[in-house]
């Protein structure tokens, strides 16, 4: 088990590409799902609406913004 899904209850998913696109929509989809989700990718910005975005609705998501290449 994470240590995420020990500390809030729920499953967790980390989303590589999460900043726009299709990686978003998946992070949200999870995210409205009940997960605990990491968004990743290298617009700082970008993921930080994604996150808001997904905590608006009553999820819980981090965004990291890493260069996975």
């Amino acid at each position: 088990m994470s240590a995420v899904a020990e500390t809030t209850g729920r499953p967790a998913a980390l989303v590589a590409g999460a900043s726009s696109g299709i990686g978003a929509a998946v992070a949200g989809r999870l995210a409205a799902r009940g997960h605990a989700v990491a968004l990743v990718g290298r617009r700082e910005a970008e993921l930080k609406e994604v996150a808001e975005s997904i905590r608006t609705g009553g999820g819980t998501a981090l965004p990291l913004a890493l260069d996975l290449a």
